[in-house]
């Protein structure tokens, strides 16, 4: 009897053992470790292994000068992890991340004829697998509980929701991070001024989409309206009907708002 009380003891710590995840990038073997769900961490681990392909042909086509094919590749990755994405785990917020993403990606593609969208779409877009790799690892690996009620469990957890907030307020960051640069007290876009434009359009919406839908909701109220009073401003200038006169009015305004509003969020909503 204690022989086999030993075998079970034994078992157990195996069966836990192989429960650990890991889900990278780019192949390392130390950046998030978790016991948990291993089906969600599995589905993780496939969508980045698609996305890690595509990366690194991505980054082999930059290299060789061809910014135009690196772009395409990236977009092309983020085509076929979407594609390939069980109904099961279609409400994991890497599913969100990554189906997002390409709608962004071709809304950027499409905003402007400019040679220069290329490289800003390029540059972006490795910002933005990034952003899907750290989603999959601080909130649907940890979080996310399959068969059940997606992230209903957590919503009390303070740990899932600053991450919850982190996803929420990095989709903006990303966009102001990458595609805007100041000298001299002015602002100016990195590369196509309509390619920032329409991607302040895009992420401002769906941050304050999924403010709107965090515990704090009413600590963010003032942000939320902001996002979405900037998003629809975005929106009108490009179809030519906003009291912004040009392109480099409506980056002064736009930006400087969005920077506000990412502030805010910084300092913990509104105060």
């Amino acid at each position: 009897m204690k022989n086999f009380l030993l075998l079970l003891l034994v078992l157990a710590s195996t069966s836990l053992t192989n429960l650990k995840a890991e889900v990278t990038l780019d192949g390392s073997d130390d950046s998030f470790e978790v016991v948990l769900d291993q089906g969600v961490a599995s589905f993780c681990r496939d969508r980045l292994s698609i996305l890690r392909l595509a990366l690194r042909r991505a980054t082999l086509e930059a290299s060789r000068g061809n910014a135009g094919i690196s772009a395409q590749v990236l977009i092309d990755g983020l085509k076929r992890s979407a594609s390939q994405i069980s109904p099961r785990y279609a409400n994991t917020l890497t599913s969100k991340a990554i189906i997002r993403g390409v709608g962004i990606a071709n809304s950027l593609m499409n905003s402007t004829g400019d040679r220069a969208k290329v490289r800003t779409v390029n540059y972006f877009l490795n910002r933005y697998y990034r952003f899907i790799e750290e989603t999959s690892n601080n909130l649907d690996v940890p979080f996310y509980q399959t068969g059940r009620c997606g992230f209903c469990n957590s919503r009390a957890n303070e740990e899932f929701e600053q991450n919850f907030v982190t996803f929420a307020s990095e989709q903006l960051n990303m966009v102001l991070d990458s595609m805007t640069t100041d000298h001299g007290g002015i602002i100016y876009p990195v590369g196509s001024p309509r390619v920032l434009l329409s991607a302040l359009k895009s992420t401002t919406a769906l941050m304050a989409n999924d403010l709107s839908e965090a515990l704090g909701a009413t600590r963010y109220a003032c942000v939320i309206r902001e996002l979405a009073d900037i998003s629809n401003e975005a929106g009108s200038y490009l179809k030519g009907g906003s009291f912004l006169s040009d392109d480099f009015d409506a980056i002064q305004e736009l930006v400087s708002r969005s920077r506000e509003a990412s502030d805010q969020m910084n300092g913990y909503g509104c105060r």
